[in-house]
């Protein structure tokens, strides 16, 4: 794993968060403001919703998908990545063993990690890494482990992760390899709160031509990815809202990017994107109109659909 980015180094040290990106955008971070998620908490209970919410933030699902990229090599047709972000491991008691469940059912080539392991984003990361450490097994058992680090997670957490053996990715990329033919996974560090992404270092030394994979924690980088000529783009952070409205219109969504690219499949020019609604919780252990999913994406060569 690389060295720690300056950002996150002062930050980390500093022990804050800020309610706005460095970046100058306009996205605010609910989960700092104690008092409103005490109101939102309280509301909800006396709504008599409480144990609903609960029921549903446990209710993990697997989504799947099937991609086409027009520049993936040969060898790589129906290739399956399994992606899993915010996990946020303390949120839900039994978490663990239900991502670990869905992963024994699964078959797939490659896990992918987005960030955001921790419920908590202070204090010390034992209680996470030491629930994280009866999972990854489960998931390794079948293939590399890729991952990267989200805005709840320090850098310590990042080397928990990597000598439990995830390939954690900070600025960097991995090679996957298959019949002579190259799939490169970019990952970069976290946009949304250290703004200590590089998305030039983690494509580094690639050859063009390639079908190149970016992990980033959050989808606000959608527009620089494109124009970096990356294939797909896998992210979180947003859990599709978390607490929605009927039909699953989202409310907060910490993101400044378009509605559109808050859950689910969705596409930017050339540039195909999926954003995971989140393994886990944010701030309060509860979902509604928004389920809990880990994702399952199928790969395929071939000619994108055009730009609705």
């Amino acid at each position: 794993m690389r060295a720690i980015p300056k950002n996150r180094r002062l930050m980390e040290l500093q022990r804050k968060m800020h309610f706005f990106t460095q970046r100058g955008t306009s996205k605010f971070h609910f989960i700092h403001l104690t008092f409103l998620i005490l109101l939102v908490k309280w509301g909800i209970r006396l709504l008599g919703l409480w144990r609903r919410g609960q029921h549903n933030a446990a209710a993990l699902r697997l989504t799947s998908y099937a991609v086409t990229l027009p520049d993936l090599p040969a060898p790589f047709e129906g290739f399956r990545l399994l992606f899993a972000s915010d996990i946020h491991i303390e949120s839900i008691p039994e978490l663990a063993e239900k991502i670990a469940d869905l992963a024994r059912r699964t078959d797939y080539d490659l896990c992918l990690l987005g960030g955001d392991y921790r419920f908590y984003d202070h204090g010390s990361p034992v209680t996470a890494a030491g629930l994280l450490a009866r999972l990854l097994p489960v998931l390794r058992a079948k293939s590399r482990v890729i991952g990267i680090l989200g805005n709840h997670d320090e850098y310590e957490l990042g080397l928990e992760l990597e000598a439990a053996g995830v390939e954690m990715l900070i600025n960097d990329h991995r090679v996957i390899e298959r019949n002579g033919a190259r799939l490169y996974i970019c990952g970069i560090d976290d946009s949304n709160y250290y703004a200590a992404h590089d998305l030039n270092q983690a494509r580094e030394n690639i050859p063009e031509p390639a079908c190149k994979i970016l992990l980033s924690h959050s989808p606000d980088l959608y527009r620089e990815a494109a124009a970096a000529g990356f294939s797909l783009y896998l992210c979180g952070h947003t859990h599709g809202g978390q607490l929605c409205l009927p039909y699953g219109i989202p409310v907060l969504t910490q993101t400044s990017a378009s509605h559109r690219l808050v859950r689910g499949l969705w596409q930017y020019h050339h540039l195909l994107g999926c954003t995971c609604t989140g393994a886990g919780c944010s701030a309060l252990p509860l979902r509604f109109n928004c389920p809990p999913e880990i994702i399952l994406l199928t790969l395929h060569a071939g000619p994108q659909p055009a730009t609705p």
